[in-house]
């Protein structure tokens, strides 16, 4: 869903601001990587105003000035191509464009996808996952970047969770009720309180707290011990992939048993 929703975006860049000529849509395997997925490469070409060299760094930056001169047809919806960028990150990809003033620009980007299984399996898998999004968690999300707010509120409301956002430690512990959420998500860096401060305030002011799962940028080798050891009962890595989320969700809440 989130694939469908950048080519949209792109196409709808592409059509819009290309008064004349042709506007192309190209979409290839281009390799191999491991496990059964492979690389798709999807490419949109437009023959429209064309991108001036010194706005392109800015060009997949959120609320960059760059919308407010010629290249108000690549920003998009809300946030546009920087949350394009998010969604394509947590493909495992890639996103970017060439452009010449004048003569239109082609926007690409890369996703690994899984090869198509057999209906039978496919099936098996989606009974597999029915229960978590049926469940439909309440979670308060800390995190103080408007994108990342927006990009993992979208996930997990694409998979049936109710989410309630602060943006910071200090707003997550005043927003926080007994009761109310059934996980928490905390960023570990964060301005006025950190999520680790935030955390551990929590920890010490509530018997009964539901898993406090820490978030950061960082994947380094040996993170998840040290950041459990500072207060968190789990970690995850950003971008957040779909699948180690729910990997957490049922080692805290397993779905109920079939005979």
């Amino acid at each position: 869903q989130r694939i469908s929703q950048v080519i949209n975006n792109l196409l709808s860049n592409a059509v819009k601001y290309s008064e004349k000529g042709e506007i192309s849509l190209h979409i290839k395997r281009e390799k191999k990587p491991e496990r059964g997925a492979v690389i798709i490469r999807v490419e949109i070409s437009d023959t429209g105003m064309g991108i001036r060299p010194e706005k392109k760094d800015a060009i997949f930056a959120p609320f960059s000035a760059v919308n407010q001169i010629d290249t108000s047809s690549y920003e998009g919806t809300g946030l546009g191509l920087a949350i394009c960028k998010e969604f394509v990150k947590m493909h495992g990809g890639d996103i970017g464009f060439t452009s010449q003033p004048g003569n239109g620009s082609t926007f690409w980007f890369t996703f690994k996808a899984e090869e198509v299984k057999n209906e039978n399996t496919l099936q098996e898998e989606r009974k597999e996952d029915s229960p978590i999004s049926r469940r439909g968690l309440h979670i308060l999300l800390a995190e103080d970047k408007v994108i990342t707010q927006k990009v993992i509120g979208l996930q997990l409301k694409d998979m049936g969770h109710n989410v309630i956002i602060a943006t910071n430690g200090k707003e997550a512990i005043d927003l926080f009720e007994p009761g109310k959420f059934d996980m928490i998500l905390m960023d570990i860096q964060m301005p006025v309180m950190d999520g680790i401060t935030a955390a551990n305030e929590l920890k010490s002011k509530y018997i009964d707290l539901p898993p406090v799962i820490g978030l950061s940028a960082n994947a380094f080798e040996g993170d998840r011990e040290k950041y459990i050891k500072m207060g968190f009962d789990e970690y995850i890595t950003k971008p957040m992939k779909r699948d180690r989320f729910i990997e957490v969700v049922n080692n805290f809440f397993p779905p109920p048993k079939t005979s």
